[in-house]
């Protein structure tokens, strides 16, 4: 019996360390939706984690619920029962895609994911605090969506049209509205429930009829005078209102012509604007404003102002003109109201008026062009009225110089070669012809400044290449001719002739 025991007292002392961490695999891990994926608003929904471990022990697990792969649950326990969340009267809010991860010991398993669909959604209930109101009041406005749960967007409508819209965290949404148009509105609301990308809308709620009725108050525009109103002219606009009780309180008055605040007023203390016609455009248009609480009424008239005359136009004779070379400037406006003034008390002035050029008639101004490029602007006036052109840039031309006129190689007799010319100055485009002689040889060729005009031509005698030149013209008055082509030509060899000296007897 002690030799027994001392061979497992051996035994146990060879074997070594005793590792004592359990044996054990997550098999498999399932969700599953109870009662079923799809169901209507308002059921118990049950989502099932169900998982699968082979093992010896009971090891302790840990669970962790995800929707649209967002953690929605986590817990950890030793039991094998089935985790269960409930999901209780169930509403669209919860659609979306679920699954299971199991962890235990560093070990996981994540199920595949389920998606639940949940339909139907509460009618939105809209409701005002009153029936009736004026012009200018606000309208407090509650839109619910009773029972629902979630992300929501909400959406008023006044006559069919949508008006407001608003996000929520909460299932309902008040709203201050301000309804101008005098007259029924109904008024009716929907909500959306957002989820990650994707929404789902209710049905219409119920509709409330809201009356908005007028405030006697009005806005009065009065603008003298009224017609046969000619730039210049003194015009008075005065901005007031009528309808006015007790009750209207807060009353501004804006007077504004276009964008631009011409004056200001209020319930004491109405507009009396005095301005000078301007011919800006053919007609000028003025709004006054009425301003109570959050109402406002506008009223509009339009009248329409002659120009004295127009905006003159600055022109040069000749269209295009050489340095150093006369020119004149002309400015005239095409119409001129001559009911009203006389074409002798329209006066014409440059800007600047220093540029060398004289008066020499009404509008008209002559002198010579410079050498740089400069710029003109005319100014036409009368009664106290400037007119200003538009600005015209003069850029006087370069004349072109005598051309140059030459060969790339030397020419041979009998073979074609190319002869080149190129005025060193002058303003482009720059028109070159060739000559031999009297007679113009190949058409005109058109070149910008800088560039070389060449033509191929051939010459059987060696007298005939100084018979070439070429002529250059920018639009002068004259063109310019260079010298005669002056070059070496080649003469080919001809065929050997055979002499015998002294002659063969």
């Amino acid at each position: 019996m002690d030799l027994l025991l001392l061979i497992t007292l051996a035994l146990l002392c060879s074997c070594g360390p005793i590792n004592t961490d359990p044996v054990f695999q997550i098999a498999s891990v399932t969700l599953s939706i109870e009662p079923r994926a799809a169901v209507r608003r308002n059921t118990n929904v049950t989502l099932r984690c169900q998982a699968n471990v082979i093992s010896l022990a009971q090891l302790n697990r840990e669970y962790t619920l995800y929707k649209d792969n967002s953690i929605i649950y986590n817990k950890s326990t030793s039991s094998k029962e089935d985790l269960l969340y409930h999901l209780p009267e169930a509403r669209v809010s919860n659609n979306g895609r679920y699954k299971c991860m199991v962890r235990i010991m560093g070990q996981e398993m994540t199920s595949k994911s389920e998606k639940l669909t949940v339909t139907g959604m509460s009618q939105p209930i809209l409701r005002v605090d009153k029936s009736r109101t004026t012009e200018g009041e606000d309208l407090t406005v509650r839109c619910m969506a009773p029972g629902e749960t979630g992300s929501f967007f909400f959406y008023l409508y006044d006559n069919s049209s949508e008006i407001y819209d608003e996000h929520r965290n909460t299932n309902q949404a008040e709203i201050k509205l301000h309804l101008s148009d005098v007259g029924a509105h109904v008024i009716h609301c929907i909500y959306k429930v957002f989820i990650l990308s994707e929404s789902v809308t209710s049905d219409e709620s119920n509709t409330v009829i809201v009356t908005v009725e007028e405030l006697s108050i009005k806005p009065v525009l009065e603008i003298s005078p009224v017609d046969n109103i000619y730039e210049g002219d003194n015009l008075t606009i005065k901005c007031s209102f009528r309808g006015f009780n007790q009750s209207h309180k807060e009353i501004n008055l804006l007077l504004n012509q276009g964008t631009s605040l011409l004056s200001v007023g209020n319930a004491t203390a109405a507009i009396e604007y005095n301005m000078m016609a301007e011919a800006t455009a053919s007609m000028l248009s003025f709004d006054c404003r009425l301003t109570v609480k959050n109402l406002i009424k506008v009223i509009t008239k339009t009248i329409r102002v002659t120009e004295l005359f127009s905006v003159p136009q600055l022109i040069m004779s000749p269209p295009q003109v050489f340095q150093m070379k006369p020119m004149t400037l002309i400015c005239k406006s095409q119409h001129v109201a001559t009911e009203r003034i006389n074409k002798e008390d329209l006066t014409y002035s440059l800007d600047p008026a220093e540029h060398f050029l004289t008066p020499n008639g009404a509008g008209i101004f002559s002198g010579k062009a410079l050498k740089n490029e400069f710029n003109y602007t005319c100014i036409a006036e009368a009664k106290g009225i400037r007119k200003r052109s538009r600005t015209l840039t003069i850029s006087p031309k370069v004349p072109v110089s005598v051309p140059s006129i030459w060969v790339a190689d030397w020419p041979i007799l009998g073979e074609s070669f190319r002869i080149f010319c190129q005025s060193s100055k002058g303003s482009g485009p720059i028109d070159y012809t060739f000559w031999e002689g009297t007679k113009q040889i190949g058409a005109p060729i058109i070149k910008s400044f800088g560039q070389a005009a060449y033509l191929s031509v051939v010459i059987n005698d060696v007298k005939e290449i100084n018979l070439f030149t070429c002529k250059a013209n920018n639009g002068g008055e004259e063109d310019q001719q260079s010298a005669a082509l002056d070059t070496a030509v080649i003469e080919p060899v001809t065929d050997p002739i055979l002499t015998v000296v002294p002659d063969p007897v």
